[in-house]
């Protein structure tokens, strides 16, 4: 709250002392002349359009008889030109869509103002104004287009140089003419709705369809306004009207409509992916709740499918697929013209998307139940204001906030101590979630500002602003018994993913600033656009607390600051020229200098969560390849530390190999997981005592574990002479109660074990008994 009440002293500072800019909307721009040709200053040029709730905007032209009228919701308008003692004249039929500025001139005759002169001509198409490329797609367009998925990323195909790759649960990464993937930006009426995971370029919030009226793809040449230079895609929703009006789409396939024109002889050989059901339905009502002043319009979306994997079947052989959770989206918008001046929107939004076996089918190699069922919901309020000050000056500013909750869950076929198996060989998960699909939770709340206006006087349209954002994000990750996935190679052990979880990770981002200054300056046919823009970007990591697990003990993690904190600098110059000066053929030039987007990313924790340690068993006797217990020692290193550091703990662990078959042992293919090892607290009053030992022990098929302090277990401990033996590696786990660092222990003991008991082998072939029991001693 603190954050928003000082953004709003900035605000008002800003309308009051300096001009801001305004969110990227179209303009109408032209010059008057006389019948001789001179120039007219002073003339009155009116725009009207039923999309103004204000019903007109007015501008005058300046010494060189030029005017420009910005800030113009997209729709259909008409302008009029009236100077005393000079015919009235009228031209109608002038589109506006996205950014668009067309040009729009005038020659007044003399005689009564009552008069009044209608031009009839074309919209123009050409902007010989704006340097700008993009694409738009207004409401006949996205109502025309044959297809199925009525989202931006599906009209985002028909751009050429586009690419769209679909990523999970709805995302899709996409860039344009080679753009970074991490630079595409998202945004409802010119607001950003980017969540903060990586570098912001997701968001989980998608297109209610029915709630549009056109949406703009900018491509390139982006003006200082912009931060990044990536694929722009910018959502106008509807406002209402002074007339009552609605429409109702409903949409819906199923496995009767698909044509299938294989034959019975390569069906087995070729799979394709079929739709089971997939149907939606979008009504969408608008009107006034008073005319002329009070504007409203609502949106409801509700859509469920299921779709048939191809590369992947249940453990019944019957076809795997994916399912929706029965996704909606409702949107409502209210615009309120407050006085003859001044305009706010307000703008709310909520969503739900989920899925059943989300994950799955796009890793072919995972099978169904080692996928997640997978949902968030939300909701994005934003509230915009604009005052028309003067017909020179116009203020805007806003504020959203951005809200959105997220879970991948274990299926529910998934038992408490059922652990993700990955087949290293083929790469197949299977069981339960594990590494390549993990389960974890995570929550975004992050809020964006901005404040603007624009300055124009006919030859120049001078602009300058802010934005700022700030939030945080935070993911938790949970495995089954803290052990993520267990890996395999032909069957047999070779590494396990360990985990201390429950782990968080928060990332905190707490200034994403933007400031800019831009104008367009015309002369004659020629229109420079040229701007700068200062860039800030801080965040930080949190301090943190994580309780103690089988694997590690309680550990407090203190807040690091600066992560990053970047400034920067960055220029646009841009150039059009009217080639023939009728506005129909433009050559345009322009370069320019943009900083890459960045979000919470930047600062996600650096500490351990999870490692993939690898099984070593020296000892296993080549001549017997299906032994029914195996002990093995497992390595761990912090991703922070550099190998060959000292090692901090060590943990032995001991197994049930699948394939057993000995008398008393378990069943072919059955899952055992040692019972969770709670490591004992060392003595705060002993901090030089780092270290503890955890001893796990096989003993004719039964799992017992044992665990000592060792310093107290050491004053009873004689260290003996070592024994070498041929293959006996002592390699196991470390742990540092004051970094909290989990590093590897490589090869043979380390100096840095001053003292080592006596290890002890008692192999009792006639019983099959194997145990080792290890008790070292560090100060």
């Amino acid at each position: 709250m603190r954050r928003v009440v000082l953004c709003l002293a900035a605000l008002c500072a800003a309308v009051l002392l300096a001009p801001r800019t305004s969110s990227a909307q179209a303009a109408i721009a032209g010059a008057v002349k006389d019948a001789t040709g001179a120039v007219m200053p002073g003339v009155t040029v009116e725009a009207s359009s039923p999309a103004l709730i204000e019903k007109t905007r007015i501008a005058v032209t300046d010494g060189a008889g030029q005017y420009k009228i910005v800030d113009l919701p997209p729709g259909m308008y008409q302008v009029a030109f009236t100077l005393a003692g000079f015919k009235s004249v009228r031209r109608g039929g002038i589109v506006l869509e996205g950014t668009f500025t067309p040009t729009v001139n005038a020659e007044l005759q003399v005689g009564a103002m009552e008069e009044t002169l209608t031009v009839t001509a074309e919209s123009p198409i050409v902007d010989v104004v704006k340097n700008t490329t993009e694409f738009v797609a207004n409401r006949d367009v996205l109502d025309s287009i044959p297809t199925p998925i009525r989202n931006t990323p599906a009209r985002a195909l028909l751009i050429p140089g586009t690419t769209v790759v679909f990523n999970v649960l709805g995302q899709y990464n996409m860039r344009v003419h080679g753009s970074d993937t991490s630079d595409l930006m998202i945004a409802i009426d010119g607001m950003r709705v980017n969540n903060l995971c990586g570098s912001g370029q997701f968001s989980g919030f998608y297109m209610n369809d029915a709630s549009v009226q056109e949406v703009t793809y900018t491509t390139g040449a982006e003006s200082a306004e912009m931060q990044a230079g990536g694929l722009r895609i910018n959502s106008v929703p509807k406002d209402g009207g002074n007339t009552f009006s609605g429409s109702v789409f409903v949409y819906g396939q199923g496995s009767s409509l698909q044509a299938d024109n294989r034959s019975d002889a390569v069906k087995p050989l070729i799979s394709i992916a079929k739709t089971a059901y997939d149907y939606q339905i979008n009504p969408s009502f608008g009107g006034p709740l008073k005319k002329d002043t009070l504007w409203f319009y609502f949106t409801y979306k509700y859509q469920d499918n299921k779709f048939y994997v191809p590369s992947s079947k249940f453990a019944d052989g019957s076809p795997a697929f994916r399912n929706a959770m029965g996704n909606y989206s409702g949107v409502g918008r209210v615009t309120w013209a407050a006085s003859s001046r001044d305009k706010i929107r307000v703008y709310v939004e909520k969503q739900f998307n989920g899925e059943f076996y989300n994950g799955f089918s796009t890793l072919a190699t995972t099978s169904p139940e080692a996928s997640t069922d997978a949902f968030g919901n939300g909701w994005v309020p934003q509230i915009k204001w604009t005052r028309a000050q003067s017909t020179r000056l116009l203020v805007e500013a806003g504020i959203s906030y951005y809200n959105q909750p997220y879970e991948q869950n274990y299926r529910p076929t998934a038992g408490p101590l059922d652990l993700g198996h990955l087949e290293s060989t083929t790469g197949r998960l299977t069981v339960a979630a594990g590494n390549t699909i993990p389960p974890y939770k995570s929550a975004t709340e992050d809020y964006s500002m901005m404040a603007a206006a624009s300055y124009v006087t006919g030859s120049h349209a001078i602009k300058a602003g802010m934005t700022d954002g700030w939030g945080t994000n935070s993911r938790t990750f949970t495995s089954h018994a803290e052990i993520n996935t267990l890996v395999f190679a032909g069957g047999a052990p070779i590494a396990v993913a360990v985990a201390n979880t429950p782990a968080s990770a928060v990332q905190k981002v707490n200034s994403d600033l933007g400031m800019f200054i831009q104008d367009t300056w015309t002369r004659n046919r020629l229109t420079l656009n040229y701007g700068a823009r200062y860039d800030h970007f801080n965040a930080e990591v949190p301090a943190e607390s994580s309780a103690a697990g089988p694997w590690i003990q309680a550990r407090n993690f203190p807040a690091i600051e600066n992560v990053p904190n970047w400034n920067d600098w960055s220029i646009r110059l841009a150039g059009a020229y009217d080639l023939f000066g009728t506005g129909k053929t433009a050559l345009k030039l322009n370069a320019g200098k943009y900083v890459a987007s960045q979000a919470a990313g930047y600062a996600a924790d650096p500490r351990v969560a999870r490692c993939r340690p690898q099984w070593i068993d020296p000892r296993r006797e080549r001549q017997h390849p299906v032994q029914r217990s195996d002990r093995r020692h497992i390595q761990l290193r912090s991703n922070r530390e550099p190998p060959g550091s000292e090692p901090r703990a060590r943990l032995q662990l001991g197994v049930q190999r699948r394939g057993a078959a000995r008398a008393g042992s378990a069943p072919v293919g059955h899952r055992r997981l040692l019972p969770p090892a709670v490591l004992q607290p060392a003595d705060p009053r002993q901090p030089e005592c780092r270290r503890e030992r955890l001893e796990l022990v096989r003993d004719r098929g039964a799992d017992r574990h044992q665990t000592a302090d060792v310093r107290s277990a050491a004053p009873a401990l004689q260290p003996e002479p070592q024994q070498e033996r041929r293959g006996d590696r002592r390699s196991v786990y470390i742990l540092d109660r004051e970094s909290h660092d989990l590093q590897r222990l490589r090869g043979e003991r380390e100096r840095a074990i001053q003292q080592s008991a006596h290890v002890r082998r008692r192999d009792d072939r006639s019983q099959g008994d194997h145990v080792v029991r290890r008790f070292d001693q560090h100060q």
